[in-house]
């Protein structure tokens, strides 16, 4: 008998030490869904939107990772080991989505959470700075879709554009990456810059 109630606690013990990082991985991760697909190319998720955000998750000792899907529309965060108070981390990375500006929803359905939870490890996740990356592939979109409606207007020749596509690309690589708050990108200021 005594056997039997050591096997169930221990079971229990394990069961309850599962629930607590909700995924099957035994990482101490939580998804959020966020709303953060970049506007000028709607399949992948916006890099200035989500790089301000990562940079501050950085600067925190209480968070070891921050990843977005491709997609922009779930973030996770991967906590220290020693960090599982649940109401803890929900007082902690709130006030970081709300600062900027960033609806954040937590995603608590287990199936979900399975999901994401083996996404992230085969899946295309961005990594803290790696972000850049989408950014950079937003900067080829727009200058693909400037040049193509250029050329679709006679307004250009074909080596032309692919100068002047170069050109933009290549300008917009560097002013994407910069880190902007979402007040800044949005600004006419900013959109006149680019224009």
């Amino acid at each position: 008998m005594k056997r039997l109630f050591n096997l169930l606690l221990v079971t229990t013990i394990v069961f309850v030490c599962s629930c607590l990082n909700k995924n099957t991985s035994g990482i101490p991760v939580t998804y959020y869904e966020v709303p953060l697909v970049c506007g000028a190319a709607p399949e992948i998720g916006c890099g200035s939107r989500i790089k301000p955000f990562f940079l501050e998750t950085e600067k925190e000792n209480k968070i070891k990772e921050s990843w977005s899907n491709r997609a922009g529309t779930v973030i996770a965060i991967i906590w220290a080991d020693d960090f599982n108070d649940e109401k803890e981390r929900e007082e902690l990375i709130q006030p970081m989505f709300k600062k900027h500006t960033i609806e954040a929803k937590l995603i608590t359905e287990e199936n979900e959470i399975n999901t994401l939870s083996i996404s992230l490890n085969k899946d295309k996740w961005y990594k803290g700075m790696d972000i850049d990356l989408l950014s950079l592939e937003e900067a080829g979109v727009i200058a693909k879709e400037l040049v193509t409606f250029a050329k679709g207007k006679s307004l250009m020749n074909e080596r032309q554009a692919d100068s002047i596509e170069t050109e933009i690309k290549n300008y917009l690589k560097a002013e994407l990456v910069k880190v902007r708050t979402l007040d800044e990108l949005g600004s006419s200021s900013t959109r006149e810059k680019w224009r």
